[in-house]
């Protein structure tokens, strides 16, 4: 199946595609869709929103842009998530409560960031007057990430970027 314009899954049932899926449009997620075979996402294909990409069972392959929530919101992946060079994580920032105030992408799985590019939007002044920042994901190592949970990650990120005083 082709996707070069919008597919939209609406609140609802989950809804199971047991078909090869090549995306070139978009993908705009709201509750559960599953990939049961494949899923290509192409340079050129975006796929966002709040709810549960699950591509647990499928042969995930992103080369395009992954936008959690819909300004701003929270998108799960279940199984792995492996990015290309070529792929984008957008993530809107405009406050510490995720969903609400920021955007966060969930993985399930493992999850292999890098190379890939972190496109980062200011929402409602947050942190400074620039209000794009951008940039690559370093080298994990392994024995690191148990170390810190994903919201002291997110704190450190947040603080980071803002390079402002972070005691929340």
């Amino acid at each position: 199946m082709l996707n070069t314009g919008l597919l939209r899954k609406l609140p609802g049932p989950h809804i199971a595609v047991r078909a090869d899926v090549e995306n070139s449009g978009s993908i705009d997620i709201s509750d559960t869709l599953i990939f049961e075979q494949s899923l290509t996402n192409h340079p050129n294909g975006n796929i966002r929103g709040n709810g549960f990409l699950d591509v647990s069972a499928a042969n995930f392959v992103n080369n395009g842009t992954l936008a959690p929530g819909n300004s701003p919101g929270i998108l799960s992946v279940i199984g792995n998530y492996p990015l290309s060079d070529a792929a984008d994580v957008a993530i809107e920032l405009g406050g510490k409560t995720p969903g609400s105030e920021h955007d966060q992408l969930r993985i399930s799985g493992a999850a292999h960031l890098t190379g890939s590019r972190l496109q980062l939007s200011l929402l409602n002044g947050f942190c400074s007057r620039q209000r794009r920042y951008a940039g690559n994901f370093a080298n994990s190592r392994p024995e690191r990430r148990s170390a810190h949970s994903a919201a002291s990650i997110q704190h450190i990120m947040m603080c980071s970027i803002c390079r402002m005083r972070c005691d929340w």
